[in-house]
Protein backbone atom coordinates (compact mmCIF):
# COMPACT_ATOMS: atom_id res chain seq x y z
CA UNK A 1 0.00 0.00 0.00
CA UNK A 2 2.88 2.59 0.35
CA UNK A 3 4.60 1.76 -2.13
CA UNK A 4 0.75 2.60 -4.45
CA UNK A 5 0.98 5.84 -2.57
CA UNK A 6 4.50 6.92 -3.32
CA UNK A 7 4.18 5.94 -6.75
CA UNK A 8 0.86 7.93 -7.16
CA UNK A 9 2.79 10.87 -5.56
CA UNK A 10 5.45 10.63 -8.13
CA UNK A 11 3.13 10.91 -11.15
CA UNK A 12 1.48 13.02 -9.64
CA UNK A 13 4.75 15.48 -8.92
CA UNK A 14 5.40 14.28 -12.59
CA UNK A 15 2.22 15.54 -14.14
CA UNK A 16 3.13 18.93 -12.53
CA UNK A 17 7.06 19.42 -13.70
CA UNK A 18 5.41 18.26 -17.25
CA UNK A 19 3.04 21.30 -16.68
CA UNK A 20 5.31 24.03 -15.45
CA UNK A 21 7.64 22.79 -18.48
CA UNK A 22 4.66 23.87 -20.91
CA UNK A 23 5.36 27.36 -20.29
CA UNK A 24 8.77 27.00 -21.29
CA UNK A 25 8.07 24.71 -24.45
CA UNK A 26 7.18 27.07 -27.31
CA UNK A 27 3.96 27.01 -28.85
CA UNK A 28 4.83 24.47 -31.62
CA UNK A 29 2.83 21.64 -32.84
CA UNK A 30 4.88 18.88 -31.83
CA UNK A 31 5.94 20.28 -28.16
CA UNK A 32 2.03 20.31 -27.94
CA UNK A 33 1.28 17.47 -28.81
CA UNK A 34 3.94 15.47 -26.84
CA UNK A 35 2.59 16.80 -23.90
CA UNK A 36 -0.37 15.84 -24.38
CA UNK A 37 0.64 12.19 -25.24
CA UNK A 38 2.78 12.63 -22.05
CA UNK A 39 -0.39 13.53 -20.08
CA UNK A 40 -2.59 11.05 -21.22
CA UNK A 41 0.14 8.48 -20.48
CA UNK A 42 0.65 9.81 -16.94
CA UNK A 43 -3.45 10.33 -16.72
CA UNK A 44 -4.37 6.87 -17.04
CA UNK A 45 -1.25 5.51 -15.18
CA UNK A 46 -2.85 7.41 -12.14
CA UNK A 47 -6.01 6.55 -12.50
CA UNK A 48 -4.58 2.93 -12.70
CA UNK A 49 -2.73 3.43 -9.56
CA UNK A 50 -5.86 5.15 -7.55
CA UNK A 51 -7.87 2.24 -8.66
CA UNK A 52 -5.01 -0.45 -7.35
CA UNK A 53 -4.62 2.04 -4.35
CA UNK A 54 -8.76 1.83 -3.35
CA UNK A 55 -8.49 -1.89 -4.12
CA UNK A 56 -5.66 -2.19 -1.56
CA UNK A 57 -7.26 -0.31 0.98
CA UNK A 58 -10.37 -2.34 0.72
CA UNK A 59 -8.27 -5.49 1.05
CA UNK A 60 -6.97 -4.08 4.20
CA UNK A 61 -10.41 -3.32 5.79
CA UNK A 62 -11.31 -6.79 4.76
CA UNK A 63 -7.94 -8.25 6.31
CA UNK A 64 -8.16 -6.09 9.49
CA UNK A 65 -12.01 -6.89 10.22
CA UNK A 66 -10.81 -10.79 9.85
CA UNK A 67 -8.10 -9.78 12.52
CA UNK A 68 -10.87 -8.11 14.80
CA UNK A 69 -13.23 -11.07 14.94
CA UNK A 70 -9.84 -13.40 15.29
CA UNK A 71 -8.84 -11.67 18.38
CA UNK A 72 -12.13 -11.45 19.68
CA UNK A 73 -12.75 -14.91 19.72
CA UNK A 74 -9.05 -15.36 21.52
CA UNK A 75 -10.42 -12.92 24.17
CA UNK A 76 -13.39 -15.08 24.65
CA UNK A 77 -11.41 -18.69 24.72
CA UNK A 78 -9.17 -16.76 27.13
CA UNK A 79 -11.78 -15.63 29.53
CA UNK A 80 -13.80 -18.66 29.25
CA UNK A 81 -9.98 -20.65 30.19
CA UNK A 82 -9.77 -18.13 33.29
CA UNK A 83 -13.21 -18.86 34.20
CA UNK A 84 -12.21 -22.18 34.01
CA UNK A 85 -9.22 -21.79 35.92
CA UNK A 86 -10.95 -19.81 38.82
CA UNK A 87 -13.90 -22.63 39.30
CA UNK A 88 -11.07 -25.36 39.19
CA UNK A 89 -9.69 -23.48 42.30
CA UNK A 90 -12.62 -22.71 43.90
CA UNK A 91 -13.81 -26.51 43.86
CA UNK A 92 -10.29 -27.45 44.82
CA UNK A 93 -10.06 -25.40 47.98
CA UNK A 94 -13.40 -26.77 48.89
CA UNK A 95 -12.36 -29.90 48.57
CA UNK A 96 -8.94 -29.45 50.77
CA UNK A 97 -11.19 -27.65 53.44
CA UNK A 98 -13.85 -30.98 53.62
CA UNK A 99 -10.13 -33.08 54.23
CA UNK A 100 -9.04 -30.90 56.63
CA UNK A 101 -12.05 -31.26 58.46
CA UNK A 102 -12.00 -34.49 58.57
CA UNK A 103 -8.37 -35.37 59.31
CA UNK A 104 -9.30 -32.50 62.56
CA UNK A 105 -12.34 -34.70 63.69
CA UNK A 106 -10.38 -37.75 63.47
CA UNK A 107 -8.00 -36.85 65.20
CA UNK A 108 -9.59 -35.34 67.63
CA UNK A 109 -11.86 -39.02 68.10
CA UNK A 110 -8.77 -40.83 68.32
CA UNK A 111 -8.00 -38.47 71.13
CA UNK A 112 -10.95 -39.19 73.11
CA UNK A 113 -10.66 -43.01 72.21
CA UNK A 114 -7.17 -42.90 73.72
CA UNK A 115 -8.30 -41.05 76.84
CA UNK A 116 -6.24 -38.37 76.21
CA UNK A 117 -8.68 -35.11 76.39
CA UNK A 118 -5.70 -32.78 75.01
CA UNK A 119 -6.32 -29.84 73.26
CA UNK A 120 -6.00 -30.97 69.62
CA UNK A 121 -5.18 -28.26 67.67
CA UNK A 122 -6.51 -27.95 64.20
CA UNK A 123 -4.01 -26.23 62.40
CA UNK A 124 -1.86 -29.46 63.87
CA UNK A 125 -3.80 -32.05 61.97
CA UNK A 126 -1.77 -31.57 58.78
Amino acid sequence: MAATESALELLHKGEAEARESLVVISARGAGLDTYASFMNVTSRRIREMEVQHGEARKALGVELAALKEANRKVQLLENLKEARQIRWQRDFDREMTVIADEAFLSRLLQSKKSGRVAQVDRASAF
